[in-house]
């Protein structure tokens, strides 16, 4: 019986498909290491301009994005290791972009990847003929387009208005922006936060 591993449409495709889901893991889940990282620096900013934050809440501010950015990164390796190795995932996401035709390619792909011992309670001609169909489908597929997503936009938004605030802050009061982030990356630096009118000296105390 002929098997999606003797057809070389399906397998480029599947080889296509997994380089995209990669590719696409990558990017959408560093966009989030970034943004908990960035939304942790600016609750950072924000408090050190309100008064001067203690210890613990520092360490709380960084250990929540430092947190949420290591899970992120276990996702990235978990979708490497394991659903983009998975020809069942890989069809199920052409399912949810393309509707009917991605039904049948994860109907060809189930039915193939079964283990050969599997009682057949199909016909061959019928499930070789539904190949060659999905085959045909499949060469049609904007296959790129199986992972973009509406949902990302508002990620994107996000990212580009917390990344306003130390850009501007940074342009328009470096010192501010310097503090804040030695503050915020080493719990053991014990400079008082400095403000805008009052900047700290090299010690890290406040310049009265």
């Amino acid at each position: 019986m002929k098997r999606i591993e003797n057809s070389d449409v399906l397998n480029q495709s599947l080889l296509q498909l997994r380089r995209l889901a990669r590719l696409h893991l990558c990017f959408k889940n560093s966009m989030f290491i970034f943004l908990w990282l960035l939304f942790s620096w600016t609750i950072g900013f924000t408090a050190d301009r309100l008064g001067e934050t203690p210890l613990w809440f520092r360490f709380i501010n960084l250990a929540t994005g430092c947190i949420l950015a290591t899970w992120t990164m276990i996702c990235i390796i978990r979708g490497f290791v394991c659903q983009t190795r998975s020809l069942r995932w890989l069809a199920s996401q052409v399912r949810k972009k393309f509707g009917a035709k991605g039904e049948r390619l994860l109907g060809i792909v189930e039915i193939s990847v079964r283990p050969a011992n599997t009682p057949i309670t199909y016909s061959e001609s019928i499930f070789e003929a539904a190949m060659k169909k999905v085959e045909e489908e499949i060469r049609l597929l904007p296959l790129e387009r199986t992972f973009q997503s509406k949902k990302e936009k508002p990620v994107l938004i996000a990212i580009f208005l917390l990344t306003l605030v130390p850009l501007s802050c940074l342009i328009l009061h470096p010192h501010l922006a310097l503090n804040t982030t030695q503050r915020w990356a080493c719990l053991l630096y014990t400079s008082d936060a400095a403000d805008e009118g009052l900047g700290v000296d090299l010690g890290g105390r406040r310049i009265i």
